[in-house]
């Protein structure tokens, strides 16, 4: 019984995880891992040459042909979340995957999430600033990426020197590639200095002049349900009230340039505060659940961030139930931080 254990383990053709250096160190090839060093914030990024593999489209992240993948390197989420990687199940998917490999890429490809694709897809590109060879290739992005997804990295692109730019769809979520860079994890911190100095410099943004804005959010969960009362009261002290999703990305930007005071629900459309001043006020609405993202962003951009909790509409679940908030005390807050 022992025996047959390990010789199936032995014989295991399971996805592994390693470290980066480990990888490439073991294959003898050593100038395959890129470092960039990011001047604003003086870290580094790092970027990993795959000669063959695939890329798990859902997660972003690549698999070398030994079946290895690189974590400490290219992992986004929570750890959990890759879980499925290391499965029996996914092996035979690798196994039986018969897509056409694409070649001589530049890995670009994020899930469908605009966070993600402001804060961790797009900054990437800051590798082929400096590193010329990256500027010929073809950018592999998802196969859903919409047409303002597509102006977005059109126009981060265009800043780093990619002028010829060509996008080639990932057609599966395992798709082969061949000759491919794929960029490893930027810090929130670099990736906001990134945008505000390189991908889209803060003085060339367009502006509209709203320095007080109320973030609007129209969607199916997470939804505030008293959210006139609350842009009424708001208003009252000058807000004004947007729904960034009804707005085209070149609006979105110009509505946060000049924002000095930014009151919103905790959801995607407040990943624009990546385009507000410097130092602006920022308070976040969220149900029961506090989650860390846009503390992270308010630190990164030096603002006063206060994270303000509702009640939840009906029994607490999650951060995605719908809520309430007490409009009073959202003018108290406000007031304590010299708004009013």
């Amino acid at each position: 019984m022992l025996l047959g254990r390990l010789l199936k383990r032995r014989s295991s053709k399971r996805v592994r995880d390693v470290p980066a250096r480990d990888y490439v160190e073991r294959r003898g090839t050593p100038g395959a891992l890129r470092s960039l060093r990011i001047a604003a914030t003086r870290t580094q990024a790092q970027l990993l040459d795959l000669e063959s593999g695939w890329l798990y489209t859902p997660l972003c992240v690549p698999i070398g042909a030994e079946r290895c993948t690189t974590l400490d390197l290219h992992r986004v989420y929570s750890r959990d979340k890759y879980d499925v990687v290391y499965t029996d199940a996914f092996a035979e998917a690798l196994d039986a995957c018969a897509v056409p490999s694409v070649e001589n890429i530049f890995v670009l490809s994020a899930p469908r999430n605009y966070w993600h694709f402001i804060m961790d897809c797009v900054p990437r590109l800051c590798f082929a600033a400096v590193m010329p060879d990256l500027r010929e290739r073809a950018l592999l992005v998802d196969a859903g990426a919409t047409a303002t997804e597509r102006e977005v990295i059109a126009r981060a692109a265009a800043q780093v020197g990619m002028e010829a730019l060509r996008l080639v769809p990932a057609a599966h979520p395992l798709q082969p590639i061949a000759q491919a860079a794929c960029p490893g994890y930027i810090d929130r911190y670099s990736a906001t200095a990134l945008w505000d100095e390189m991908l889209y410099p803060a003085a060339a943004r367009p502006r509209r002049g709203i320095e007080r804005l109320f973030v609007r959010r129209a969607a199916r969960m997470r939804r505030l349900v008293n959210e006139d009362a609350l842009v009424e009261a708001l208003a009252r002290i000058g807000f004004t009230a947007v729904d960034p999703g009804a707005l085209g990305f070149e609006e979105q930007v110009a509505t946060f340039a000049d924002a000095r005071v930014i009151v919103g629900v905790h959801g995607a459309a407040l990943t624009n505060v990546l385009f507000a001043p410097r130092g602006a006020t920022f308070v976040e609405l969220y149900t029961t659940v506090h989650q860390p993202f846009y503390a992270e962003l308010a630190a990164a951009k030096g603002m006063r961030y206060v994270p303000l909790a509702g009640e939840s509409h009906e029994a607490a679940v999650d951060q995605h139930d719908d809520f309430g908030v007490d409009v009073p005390r959202v003018l108290e807050v406000l007031k304590e931080l010299g708004v009013s």
